[in-house]
């Protein structure tokens, strides 16, 4: 079977499908660790793959697409204007044409790949360029258009609900990553909807849980924002290290670098040296640092499906997230402590109780381990996907 990916893909983290590739490739987009995941199960299954990105690195005035092959995968990097309202690069904002030009060159490299079949990841542009290539399409959602909105009201959210409409609206066939997207995206669509997790790399399961000797709290947060709440979480940790001076406190993500906004907060808050500030990282060095967390902090107030926390439970990493949080609550089962993550004695507490209580402790690691085997592993992810390509391609 010949299958289309379609979403936003790092290229940094596929280089390891790709053993010559020239340095000048473009390599600004951030891409989501689990289409890799997914992309790496198919191609082991036997399945040849074609993947289609944005990618801000390439200019809206060149070629359509830019296409990078080895063996049985293929990529496809289209342009993405860089501003949502301003111009550039002589062109308008994407957000004012609802992505027009991004859709459009999506459209023109799905046509040029040949696949069988398209499965598009979110419900924006990547859906409804996949809806407008007439070709068998399965929509998986990961978010809730709303809730996002609520949480961060401004006229990019807004555009970017407008947008999720249209695709559920058309869509037939859709699956969400979790019991939660269902709730609250089923009053939006008329397809029917299965539930399939987000995938887990199996190098993740192969960790060995070992005492750790030093004692890391981490956070791994997607941006700076009121919806992911990492002010609090930094606040939480600056009370954690007066009590506990020998713990370090290590923070990961965009936003969450030298000078960033977390280094900013820190600055004015005069916290700065309590903190290591890794920023971005490709989705190896996230895989390489997450092994080392003695737990993992996620103060998000609201998560789709939380790939971070899985992650962290594959590799034995107890847990401290919102017990309101969305699909928080699902994910993590047994492998933590869930709180209100507005409440800063709560955060503290939960941190505390893990680090002192070796009972409480090791439960949640044994109980994140299988719990992310079970149920968030790529092969058995993998497995339930390609029996919806084939239901698609069969009734098309």
């Amino acid at each position: 079977m010949h299958i289309g990916i379609i979403g936003p893909i790092s290229f940094a983290d596929i280089t390891h499908l790709f053993p010559d590739v020239s340095e000048h490739v473009a390599r600004e987009m951030q891409g989501s660790s689990l289409l890799i995941s997914l992309i790496d199960e198919l191609l082991n299954q036997g399945h040849r793959v074609s993947a289609f990105t944005t990618e801000p690195g390439l200019d809206p005035n060149g070629a359509a697409f830019v296409l990078t092959e080895y063996g049985d995968f293929s990529l496809y990097q289209v342009p993405l204007r860089r501003k949502g309202f301003r111009s550039d690069r002589g062109f308008r904002g994407r957000m004012l044409d609802l992505f027009a030009l991004e859709r459009h060159c999506l459209r023109t490299a799905i046509q040029a790949s040949g696949v069988d079949v398209l499965h598009a990841h979110w419900t924006y542009e990547f859906a409804w360029a996949a809806q407008d290539s007439n070709l068998p399409v399965l929509i998986t959602c990961h978010d809730a258009p709303w809730q996002i909105l609520r949480l961060m009201p401004d006229l990019y959210r807004l555009g970017r609900l407008i947008m999720a409409h249209r695709v559920l609206m058309k869509a037939k066939s859709l699956s969400a990553v979790s019991p939660y997207i269902v709730e609250k995206i089923n009053w939006m669509h008329r397809a029917s909807m299965t539930i399939i997790p987000n995938p887990l790399p199996a190098d993740l399961f192969k960790t060995v849980v070992v005492e750790k000797k030093e004692i890391i709290i981490g956070m791994i947060i997607n941006n700076w924002s009121r919806r992911k709440n990492a002010a609090m979480g930094m606040a939480v940790l600056s009370e954690l290290k007066k009590k506990r001076p020998e713990i370090s406190m290590h923070l990961y993500g965009p936003g969450m670098g030298k000078e960033e906004a977390a280094w900013q907060w820190a600055k004015q808050h005069q916290c700065l040296d309590l903190f290591q500030f890794f920023g971005a990282q490709p989705y190896q060095g996230i895989k390489d640092a997450i092994k080392k967390f003695t737990i993992l902090l996620h103060p998000s107030l609201e998560e789709s499906f939380g790939m971070t926390l899985a992650e962290a439970m594959a590799v034995g990493v107890p847990i401290v997230a919102g017990k309101n949080s969305g699909a928080v609550p699902w994910v993590v089962g047994e492998a933590g402590i869930l709180v209100d993550v507005q409440n800063g004695d709560e955060i503290l507490g939960a941190l505390i109780c893990l680090l002192s209580n070796k009972e409480k402790y090791s439960h949640c690691v044994d109980a994140g381990r299988e719990r992310a085997m079970n149920i968030f592993s790529a092969r058995a992810i993998a497995e339930q996907y390609i029996e919806q390509y084939k239901e698609i391609m069969a009734n098309q």
